[in-house]
């Protein structure tokens, strides 16, 4: 890592030297015969030019032998898949890298502007990201925490925000993360090097979490979420009669596999707002003429609609959001 120094805890290998690519590539090939996938740590850091900019001139190896040059990552992504096609490459990733590194081969990339972004309680922010080309955004990781940032439960220091950040973190495009202790609302980050930990009931400061955690869970197995062949859009919102911007504060959207689909509506904002929801009518025009069923996964609201006010009639189905208010609605008809 070129803003610290080298790291105490691993070995530090010269990818400038080809016989070390060579044998770090027959590593990962042997993997991909025993495994199903791997996270590769920090994987920006074997770009190229981020080498050149971090080692310079001590890459050239020490024995004489020509410098390796060239992008480390395709060649050997390549060769683990032809040993298992299936082999699943997962980046850690920072800077920005995402996209390079999913052209390298990596079939998914830590999404950092997204854990930026909720962390900071942007919701402009939030909402234009998840505005990004949909491929792009399938190969994503979306987290809350993992080993080297704080636990969530205490990033976002209520409960409620922390809830709004995870539901809309568990339903969008991408491989979803929850770390070990996340679930349960765990507040003490331990070092990865230490085999312990405070007992639960010492390290949890609401324990509601741990429910409402399992509720988000169940509802993210459901077959518009979790099914392989689902699909996503995001969700126009319209201000209501009064014409108040606050519906730009609300994060909305829908998945869907065959007809069975699942609106998420989250108002990530400290005040009250309110405003109207659309469905996009491209995907979801069977609704019309239709009594369409809206129940919440995560609480026992129930909403009853007419089919075409999801499509827009009347401008939408209008919802008045409490601060961090979430919905993950299952859709029936």
């Amino acid at each position: 890592d070129m803003y610290y120094d080298g790291w105490e805890d691993t070995v530090q290998i010269n990818y400038g030297h080809p016989r070390a690519r060579e044998e770090m590539c027959k590593v990962l090939c042997k993997m991909a015969s025993l495994s199903d996938g791997v996270r590769c740590d920090m994987a920006m850091l074997l770009c190229e030019d981020i080498l050149e900019k971090t080692w310079n001139d001590r890459l050239n190896p020490w024995d004489g032998t020509p410098r390796a040059r060239g992008e480390f990552w395709p060649p050997t992504i390549q060769a683990a898949k032809k040993v298992n096609p299936g082999f699943t490459f997962v980046a850690e990733c920072y800077w920005d890298r995402e996209y390079q590194l999913h052209t390298f081969g990596f079939d998914f990339a830590y999404d950092k502007t997204l854990y930026d972004r909720l962390k900071e309680l942007d919701v402009g922010k939030v909402r234009g990201h998840l505005m990004a080309d949909l491929g792009y955004q399938s190969k994503l990781v979306r987290f809350l925490e993992n080993h080297d940032e704080e636990r969530a439960a205490d990033s976002w220091k209520e409960t409620s925000m922390h809830m709004a950040a995870a539901v809309i973190s568990f339903t969008i495009p991408g491989m979803h993360f929850i770390h070990d202790g996340q679930q349960e609302g765990r507040v003490k980050r331990i070092s990865m090097h230490v085999n312990c930990r405070q007992k639960l009931e010492h390290d949890v400061k609401d324990k509601n979490i741990a429910g409402k955690y399992a509720a988000l869970i169940k509802a993210h197995g459901c077959k518009a979420i979790h099914d392989v062949g689902s699909d996503w859009r995001g969700c126009t919102t319209t201000p209501s009669q009064d014409g108040n911007p606050s519906h730009e504060r609300m994060v909305a959207h829908v998945n869907w596999k065959d007809q069975e689909a699942a609106l998420t509506v989250v108002n990530f904002c400290g005040d009250y707002s309110n405003g109207h929801v659309i469905l996009p009518a491209k995907h979801f025009g069977y609704l019309r003429g239709k009594k369409v069923k809206l129940t919440d996964m995560l609480s026992d609201c129930v909403i009853e609609k007419p089919g075409d006010v999801l499509l827009g009639e009347h401008g939408g189905l209008w919802f008045n959001l409490k601060p961090w208010q979430s919905h993950l609605f299952q859709v029936s008809f």
